[in-house]
């Protein structure tokens, strides 16, 4: 791929997966707010989250071979097209006090989120390996506009509409579509046609050590995240903070999210991945603690923050070193293992977040994050360790990034 079209995909990329974070962050302002107005049973206020994110699961796996067989842009047009439907579903059950109907329509919405992921790996096709830590950086630092855009939106389009936060879900169904037309400006390259290269089977591919710490990283990055900011908006509605105090906090975490990138992908570069991925996973630590300290804005503000730069490193670290294990062959069966993984993690916690914040509560739930931090910890550091003992087998220009402890 030609230096200047791999330069023109990063950045289309990015404000691509910046329109779809700006749609993420108005689900996650709005959606267990908006499920509360109409569920008979407020338990039921991360359901619709739980939903979007068990249809992204569902759909992660066929999307990384529909774009294999199709191409990137087919296959990004296509879940975009299901999204936009998915808000006016969503806007119509609001409107109408149906329950289902508006489950149905974050289901849809979340089709997209089960293709978003690929959009770094679009990204990284075909680039070098030293281009390609940095290129999914880049790509990811697409996020910082959207933490602009993103509350400033959901605050301003709440009133848009007479049915109670029906207004962001409006939006919703026009930020798609403007991703489709940037798709139309992009241009990804072709491979060659040549013999099938044979790839590696699936159980031998997971006896790597460097993969499963690969899948390790990603999962807990999005495992704790999803805990936590799953329920702020209910934990900073029941300590009466305003609605305007939660798209504030939103923000500065989804700034914490992606401002990093810009420079993450030089970090990885400079001290090594592994380094880099344990620094998220302190930033993490910190989060939980000042969560332990008292439930003023400040806080709630300070925390998110560094929750949001705990899942940048973790999880732009855990996504370079997953470049490094698969083979061309494999690359489709490994992208989707790992974004299957990342997704079913992500409904399980949307899911269990609000059971348990309402059984165990706020300090009970983050008594249970604090507990994966330090497991994830020690079985990073085994699984690192193990590593060194065992000679890998080459994997093309995939291998590159240092090893280290």
């Amino acid at each position: 791929m030609h230096k200047f079209m791999e330069l023109r995909n990063v950045i289309l990329l990015a404000f691509c997966l910046s329109l779809g974070v700006t749609g993420n962050i108005v689900v996650f302002s709005v959606s267990a707010l908006g499920a509360m107005s109409i569920a008979d049973d407020p338990a039921l206020a991360t359901f619709p989250f739980f939903l979007q994110y068990l249809f992204a699961t569902l759909s992660t796996i066929p999307a990384s071979y529909i774009m294999k067989r199709f191409g990137w842009k087919k296959g990004f047009m296509a879940a975009l097209t299901c999204s936009s439907t998915g808000g006016i579903v969503a806007f119509l059950g609001l409107s109408w006090s149906n329950f289902y109907l508006f489950c149905l329509g974050s289901g849809m919405i979340g089709v997209m989120v089960g293709f978003a992921p690929y959009y770094r790996f679009a990204a990284v096709d075909g680039a070098s390996q030293r281009y390609k830590s940095k290129a999914i950086s880049l790509v990811m630092a697409g996020g910082v506009l959207a933490a602009v855009a993103g509350p400033f939106l959901a605050n301003h389009t709440v009133l848009l509409s007479k049915t109670p936060y029906g207004g962001p879900y409006l939006l919703l169904i026009f930020l798609p579509l403007i991703s489709l037309l940037i798709l139309n400006f992009m241009r990804f390259e072709s491979k060659p046609a040549g013999q099938p290269e044979k790839g590696r089977s699936v159980k031998k591919i997971l006896k790597q050590p460097k993969l499963v710490m690969a899948l390790l990283g990603s999962l807990m990055s999005y495992m704790i995240m999803a805990l936590l900011m799953v329920v702020i908006p209910l934990e900073m509605k029941s300590q009466a903070l305003s609605f305007a105090s939660i798209t504030q906090v939103v923000q500065w975490h989804v700034l914490g999210m992606f401002a990093p990138s810009f420079i993450t992908g030089h970090l990885i570069q400079r001290f090594g991945v592994y380094r880099v991925m344990y620094l998220g996973f302190f930033f993490d630590l910190i989060c939980v603690l000042f969560h332990f300290s008292g439930t003023n804005f400040e806080h709630y503000l300070v925390s998110m923050i560094f929750l949001g730069i705990g899942w940048n490193f973790t999880y732009i670290s855990a996504s370079s070193l997953l470049t490094e294990t698969y083979r061309e062959s494999e690359r489709a069966s490994v992208q989707a293992l790992n974004e299957f993984s990342v997704l079913v993690t992500q409904s399980f916690c949307a899911m269990t977040s609000g059971l348990l914040y309402f059984t165990v509560g706020w300090l009970g739930l983050n008594a249970v994050v604090l507990g994966l931090i330090l497991v994830a910890g020690l079985m990073g550091l085994w699984l690192i360790n193990n590593q060194q003992d065992r000679l890998e087998e080459p994997i093309g220009d995939n291998l590159g990034l240092p090893e280290e402890v």
